[in-house]
Formats: C-alpha cells, sequence, structure tokens
C-alpha cells in the first residue's frame, strides 16, 4: 500500500500539527487577508513562509512516525468510523494471516468471527461514545485465512475532527494466549522466587528505610505470620528503638551511603539466644533516588568466629612449636615455591640466617624450578608419598633429603607447611643393603649354576664369567693345584691374552696366585707397577695394562686345590667388601670344581670298571660256549650199548649249560642288576626249546611280572625252569596235536610263586 494515497491518516497529521502549531485554516487566513489593508503584501509573505517551514516540519514528523509505526512490533491498524481498514502495518498482516496490500480497504469484520461479531464494530462505537476515547484489551475472536480461530485484545483510540465527530479509529491487536502465557511465567518466577527465599537457611527480610518495619521476611527470620508493624530492630535485637549511635546499623549504613553494606551484629535467634551474625544489606531506591528499602540477608559466624579464634590459637601453638621444633621445618609459597619462614634448625641445617632464607626460593636449594618443585610436590601429594632430592647447604655440600609437606593457611594466606629429613646415611645404608642384596642373589644364581653342571671347564667357565659381571671387571683366571707336581696351572682365563694364560705354570709363593694358594689368605695390589709379586703378568705381552689385582684361594674340605685371581685397569680397584664378595663366589666356586673333578674321576673310573666287566664276561661266555663244544664232542665216543642213555645225559647237561650261558648273557646285559622272573623264564624256555629237535607245535604262554631277581637268584631258577622246560617237552609230545606250557608268577606278603602247567599226560597213578 502507497503512504501517499494515505490521505486520511496524513490528513489527521496535518490537521493535528497545524492544531498543535496555531495556524489559521484557510478560511480564516483569506478572511484575515481581507480584513488587512492592501497595501501589507509583507505580512502576508511572512505568514505564507512559516506555514510552508511548519508543513515541512510536520511532514518531517509523519516520516518520523511513519517510520515507528511501520518497525513497530505490534499489530497497528487505521480504520474509518465503519470498520473499513485504511491502514496496517506488516505486523498486522502477519498477526491476521493476511496479505498487507489485501488489508487495505477490507472490512475489519470479515477479519473477526465468533458469536455477535457482526454487531461487535457498533458495540465498540457506542463504548467509545460512552466509556471515553480509549478502550483497553476489548476481546475479540479473528478467523485467519490460515490455521486456527486466535483469541486478540484490542487496544482502540478514537480519531475524531475538531467538531468532535468520529472520523476513525487506531487499533493495537495483539494475541492473548501471548500474554496468558508470560503471566504464567511471571507467576511460576514469582512462586520460584517465594520458594528461594523461604528455602533459605538463612534470615532473609526487606525491611522499610523510612520507618524500620519488615515488610516482607522468610521463615528462618520469622516462623509465624508476619505481624503488621513489626520492625528490624524489635525482630533481630528484641528492643523498641533503633540500634544507638554507636552502633554499626546496617540501614543506616545503607541509607547513607546508598551502596551495598556488610556489617557484624548480634542478633536474638528464634529460641532468644545471642547469636553473631553477619548481615549482607542491598538498597532499592525510589524514584527520587533516595533509599527506600533494604534487603537483606543475615548469615550466623557464631560458629565460624569460634572455629576462626580456636584457630588464631591454634597458629600460635604452631608458631610456637615451629621455632623451636629440633626438625627442619619450612614455609613455603606453594606457587612460586619462595621461603616465606623457617626455624632455627632449618637455619643450622642449611647454613644460613633466617633473612638470607627467607629471601630464596625453594628452587635454589635443589636443581630445578621452582615450577618443577611444585609440579613434584603435588605429583608426590596425589601419591600420599614424601618428596625425594637432593639439596645443597651454604657449605656446598650435597644431601639427600625428603620433604613432608601438608597445605596450611598462615598469615593470611595458603602455603606448604613443609619438614625436611635428612636422610643422606639412610639411603647409603639403604644402597649398601640393596648392593649386598644384588650380590647375594648373584651368588645365589652363581651357586645354582655351578651345581647344575658336572663338566669341569664348563665350571670354569661359568666361575670367571660370574666373577666378571659381579665386580665389572676386564679379567679373570682359575689357577688349580697339581697333586703330582704340585704346580698351580691356569685351567681357564679370560680378558687380555686370556687365551695365551691358558696352560701356564705357577710355584706356590710365586706371583699373586701362588701367594694366596701358598698361605691360604687373599691378596690385594693396589697397583701393579709398584708390585713385584705379580709375576703372573710378565710372560704375557698385552697384560701389563692390567693395574689393581686381588688373588683368593679356592678351599675344598679344609684344602686349597687353587686360587681365584680378577684384575682391572683402574689402580685401587678393589676394596675390603669386593675381596669379601670375591670369596664368596670362590667358596662356591672351589665346591664346583672340587665335584666336577670328583665326577670326572668317578666316570673314569665306572668307564675302567665298565672295560673290565666287559672283558670278564666276554671270556666267561667264551668258556661256556667251549665247554657246551666239548659236551657235543663227547657224545660221540660212548660204545654202542651205552649210547642212548650216554645221549640222553649229556643232552641234559648241554641244555643246562646252554641255559646257564643264557642266564650270563642276560645278566651281562643288564650289567649283573635284578633281572625280571618272567623275561627270565621266557628265555630259558625259549633256549630248551632251540636245542631240541621237535615236529609238534609249541605254544608258550608265560605273564609278565614286575618281580625281579638277583644274579644268584637267577642261576639257581634256570635250572630249575629249565628241567620243567625239558620234562614238559619230552612227555608232552605226542599227548595233543600241539604242546601248550603256561607260566604263572605271583606274590604275596614277600613271597613269590611261580606256577608251571604244560598240557602233557601227567603223573603216573602210582606217584
Amino acid at each position: 500500500m502507497d503512504v501517499g494515497d494515505s490521505s486520511l491518516t496524513r490528513g489527521h497529521a496535518r490537521q493535528s500539527s497545524e492544531a498543535a502549531a496555531g495556524d489559521p485554516r484557510p478560511d480564516e487566513l483569506g478572511r484575515s487577508s481581507r480584513s488587512e489593508p492592501p497595501d501589507a503584501p509583507h505580512d502576508l509573505l511572512a505568514q505564507l513562509e512559516h506555514a510552508r517551514s511548519e508543513m515541512e516540519r510536520a511532514e518531517e514528523q509523519w516520516e518520523r512516525y511513519r517510520e515507528l509505526f511501520e518497525a513497530a512490533p505490534e499489530a497497528y491498524l487505521l480504520t474509518d468510523p465503519d470498520g473499513v481498514i485504511q491502514e496496517a502495518n506488516e505486523a498486522a498482516a502477519i498477526l491476521l494471516q493476511a496479505e498487507r496490500d489485501s488489508l487495505a480497504g477490507s472490512s475489519l469484520t470479515a477479519h473477526v468471527t465468533g458469536p455477535g461479531h457482526s454487531a461487535f464494530l457498533s458495540r465498540l462505537t457506542q463504548s467509545l461514545e460512552e466509556e471515553g476515547d480509549r478502550i483497553i484489551d476489548w476481546t475479540l475472536e479473528s478467523m485467519p485465512a490460515r490455521g486456527r480461530p486466535l483469541e486478540l485484545a484490542a487496544t482502540v483510540t478514537a480519531v475524531r475532527e475538531v467538531g468532535g465527530a468520529l472520523t476513525g479509529m487506531r487499533w493495537m491487536l495483539h494475541r492473548i494466549d501471548k500474554y496468558r502465557q508470560n503471566e504464567a511465567v511471571l507467576r511460576e518466577q514469582t512462586e520460584f522466587v517465594i520458594n528461594l527465599y523461604e528455602a533459605l537457611a538463612h534470615p532473609f527480610y526487606v525491611v522499610q528505610a523510612d520507618d524500620y518495619t519488615v515488610r516482607m521476611a522468610n521463615s528462618a527470620a520469622f516462623p509465624d505470620e508476619l505481624p503488621e508493624r513489626l520492625t528490624c530492630y524489635a525482630l533481630t535485637h528484641r528492643r523498641d528503638s533503633p540500634c544507638p549511635a554507636e552502633v554499626d546499623c546496617p540501614l543506616e549504613r545503607v541509607r547513607r551511603t546508598k551502596q551495598p553494606a556488610v556489617v557484624e551484629h548480634v542478633h536474638y535467634d528464634q529460641h532468644g539466644d545471642p547469636r553473631l551474625y553477619e548481615v549482607h544489606g542491598y538498597p532499592t531506591f525510589g524514584e527520587d533516588g533516595n533509599v527506600i528499602q533494604m534487603i537483606s540477608y543475615a548469615l550466623d559466624i557464631t560458629e565460624r568466629r569460634r572455629t576462626e579464634e580456636a584457630l588464631q590459637e591454634s597458629e600460635a601453638r604452631t608458631s610456637v612449636l615451629f621455632n623451636n621444633s629440633h626438625s627442619v621445618m619450612l614455609l613455603i609459597e606453594p606457587t612460586t615455591a619462595e621461603i616465606v619462614d623457617a626455624n632455627a634448625a632449618a637455619c643450622a641445617y642449611y647454613g644460613y640466617d633466617q633473612a638470607q632464607l627467607t629471601s630464596m626460593c625453594f628452587s635454589d636449594l635443589i636443581e630445578c624450578s621452582g615450577e618443577q618443585t611444585f609440579q613434584q610436590m603435588l605429583q608426590a601429594k596425589a601419591q600420599h608419598l614424601p618428596l625425594q632430592f637432593q639439596q645443597r647447604l651454604a657449605s656446598g655440600a650435597i644431601r639427600d633429603v625428603e620433604l613432608y609437606f601438608d597445605p596450611i593457611r598462615s598469615q593470611g594466606r595458603q602455603l606448604l607447611y613443609a619438614i625436611v629429613y635428612d636422610v643422606t646415611e639412610r639411603k647409603r645404608v639403604e644402597e649398601a643393603t640393596r648392593r649386598q642384596s644384588r650380590e647375594l642373589m648373584l651368588i645365589n644364581r652363581v651357586s645354582r649354576m655351578l651345581t647344575s653342571t658336572l663338566d669341569l671347564d664348563e665350571v670354569l667357565a661359568t666361575v670367571l664369567q660370574e666373577a666378571c659381571r659381579l665386580l665389572d671387571v676386564v679379567a679373570a683366571s682359575v689357577w688349580l693345584l697339581e697333586s703330582e707336581t704340585q704346580l698351580l696351572v691356569c685351567k681357564h682365563a679370560t680378558g687380555p691374552a686370556g687365551d695365551l694364560m691358558r696352560g701356564q705354570t705357577l710355584a706356590l709363593g710365586v706371583g699373586c696366585v701362588g701367594h694366596a694358594a701358598l698361605t691360604g689368605a687373599s691378596l690385594t695390589v693396589a697397583d701393579t707397577s709398584t708390585e713385584t709379586r705379580c709375576t703372573e703378568l710378565e710372560w704375557v705381552e698385552g697384560v701389563s695394562e692390567l693395574r689393581s689385582i686381588a688373588a683368593v684361594p679356592l678351599r675344598a674340605k679344609e684344602d686349597v686345590i687353587g686360587a681365584l685371581e680378577i684384575a682391572d685397569r683402574q689402580i685401587g680397584r678393589f676394596e675390603a667388601r669386593d675381596v669379601s664378595l670375591i670369596e664368596s663366589l670362590a667358596a662356591t666356586a672351589a665346591i664346583a670344581i672340587d665335584n666336577a673333578r670328583l665326577y670326572a674321576e668317578a666316570r673314569h673310573n665306572a668307564e675302567t670298571r665298565a672295560v673290565l666287566l666287559r672283558e670278564v664276561n666276554h671270556r666267561v661266555k667264551n668258556n661256556l660256549s667251549t665247554i657246551i663244544g666239548l659236551m657235543y664232542a663227547e657224545r660221540g665216543r660212548v660204545e654202542a650199548a651205552h649210547q642212548d642213555a650216554y645221549q640222553a645225559t649229556m643232552k641234559d647237561l648241554t641244555n643246562r649249560v646252554y641255559g646257564l650261558a643264557r642266564v650270563h648273557s642276560m645278566l651281562s646285559s643288564s650289567q649283573w642288576a635284578p633281572l625280571r622272573l618272567s623275561d627270565l623264564a621266557s628265555e630259558i624256555i625259549r633256549s630248551v626249546l632251540e636245542t631240541t629237535s621237535l615236529e609238534q607245535e609249541v605254544i608258550v604262554d608265560v605273564s609278565s611280572s614286575p618281580v625281579r631277581v638277583s644274579s644268584d637268584q637267577a642261576h639257581d631258577l634256570a635250572l630249575v625252569i629249565n628241567e620243567l622246560a625239558t620234562n614238559a617237552i619230552k612227555y608232552a609230545v605226542g599227548a595233543s596235536d600241539a604242546v601248550r606250557v603256561t607260566v604263572r608268577i605271583g606274590g604275596d606278603d614277600g613271597i613269590v610263586s611261580i606256577e608251571f602247567r604244560d598240557n602233557g599226560p601227567g603223573y603216573p597213578d602210582d606217584v
């Protein structure tokens, strides 16, 4: 809609401006002109110029009002007395959900629905005539082009001409549901505020500034219904008049300064007991800028004040303990690590006076920055561990310390209360203990390694390897005493020219090794270049760089069997504890070396006995074979008359000797260990079958048994089993299709039973 076409609104604005400016109407201007003499054109021009400037000013005001009309967030309409819309702003188009161009010229009743919507305009006009030119919150229901009906509230202002006739109406529309929502939110917020101050555990009240009356109070301030003229001094002080001038009254201070105030006051609680309160007062102001009310709440600080007083007493006692303690104590600023205070013990320990210490940072005493110190403190505190580090004293000495600390509030700020303990000696003892434990673990490991083998070369290599590792030296050697020559022989060596030293010999008493082996006592040489006894270093080139030597005797069963020597390039390398450690290793090594040598001798003796036993077994077997051969040869030299009986006898003897030969072969194979009885029976029966020519099948069943018999028992049982097997084959042949021999071996309560069965004809009836 073009603004220039709205003649009613523009005319109304012009009419208002002219009326405000007091300009004459055109007819009045004419009459005035006619009444003036014709010789006054200058006055007429002045009036016209004045009228033109007023018109321009009115145009400017109109444009400003037009901009406000268009930009207003509320919906504005201008109608004629019949309700025809002449102008509408954009907010009105949005509210009525209609195109803005279509609103101009349309009747407002077209956008209104509900009962009596057609007559609402006449009723509105009648109300304007009866109640005045402005009606607020006239309720109507609109019917938008789209969507559901909206309940609206209208503020209507009549536009009249100079004579009082109604020429139009100005409408401001808004949605009632939005206002209702806002009212609901306001009610909720009000309820929330009321509930909030009622929920406060501290007294809260609003005091009128001019007469001290309490206008509002929560339950903590006054649990019952608030009386109409209750004053703040009656409520809190149980008195009939305001606080005297010498008392710092929070209301008087707020009224005087017009600023919030915090005052400590003695109030009486609901039980009538005096309590110390911290009263917070906040002013509210009237239109004239003066304080009209004070919003106040009171915090009971009685216990806090008692705690503060107790804390002050505690700080005083702590100060006495701090200054008189024999422990090193410091107060440290946590963020910068500045030393705030130090007791006399700290000054004596560090070697600085108190002025010097309190001008230093804690980081000046250790090798890290103040920030690092604080971070380490926080980390140690989180892990509930003391902080350990090294500190420098004024003398330059470095000491190991442990720092225990806790936060403390002193001198009005948060500090770290630190106690420093010198743990230098303790750490030395701990280090010595750890080293001893480590050395014992190494010796234990070496002992297990040495006892796990009986090979002499492996034992010697292990001894030297662990000796070098244990003491971190570059060379070591083992010398063993030969019993026949009484010379020390280097059996194994490591380090410079170790291969060349192996096999070298020394007489007892010669060199460091010879001296240790002869005297049975350990020997240390701090510098080989000034010691004449180091003969073992003169033979081989390349070992002259070894400057320190320690030689320890090797003892086995109170006898010296050799010596262990270690060497290093550093002068004065070996101390008493090093010698003690190598002596422990040497004691274990001597036992392992002696065991390895005894094992080698025993193995050599066992091999010798095995060779001799094999030779004896071989000769016995040859002799038995020779006897069997002679017996076979003798069987052909008997006369014919006695041939059968002789042959039978010789056959039986041959079988018996053959069985004994089998037993001897079994014993020699087992190295004369006890034989299983079931194996013995099977072997003897098999030997009988091998020496007998049979045309029938022989089935042998020998039960397995864990019973074992000695060599003597094996020979006797072999003769018995041989005889039983011979008889079974001799008499069972021909009795059935096959000969069956069954042997069952059992044992009970240390008695062994042998059951021998065959399927022969059995014993005669007269037996």
